[in-house]
């Protein structure tokens, strides 16, 4: 979660002064299956953690991001909440999302900004604001000086 803040604080043109990063176990009460790590996690011990960054910027602004990653018990689900706190506070939630889907072509609409992007080292947040293609690939890269025959 640091890269996603500095994303964020990026963006919102605000300057971090400090970062800092807790990690904290998950456990489940009961023995957990899991066929993804093909063993039984016995209750009580270590299922994942939770990653919890709060960021501090000049300009007084905190950022406090939460990542979950742990083996899922039977009622667990993916999740995406997002808090605003401010004049109103405002929360987003939404239950079951397509994570692999959304991953992947996150991913993948990326391709025509990364040829386009200058060489060297660029982060995420200097690229244009990622959206879905709709058009085939080759038609979204500006660089003349690549072929536009795009197979993927």
């Amino acid at each position: 979660m640091w890269n996603q803040n500095g994303w964020l604080c990026s963006q919102l043109d605000l300057h971090i002064v400090s970062q800092t990063q807790e990690c904290i176990p998950i456990t489940h009460k009961e023995d957990l299956q899991s066929s993804t790590l093909d063993m039984t996690i016995k209750a009580g011990d270590a299922t994942g953690m939770s990653a919890v960054v709060t960021t501090e910027t000049e300009e007084g602004i905190t950022l406090e991001t939460r990542c979950l990653g742990y083996v899922y018990g039977p009622e667990d689900m993916d999740r995406n909440e997002w808090t605003l706190q401010g004049e109103p506070d405002t929360t987003l939630v939404v239950n079951r999302p397509a994570t692999v889907e959304l991953t992947c072509a996150t991913l993948t609409n990326r391709i025509p900004m990364l040829i386009d992007a200058p060489a060297g080292y660029v982060t995420t947040e200097k690229l244009p604001v990622n959206h879905y293609l709709v058009k085939p690939m080759h038609e979204y890269v500006k660089n003349s000086n690549f072929p536009h025959q795009l197979v993927c």
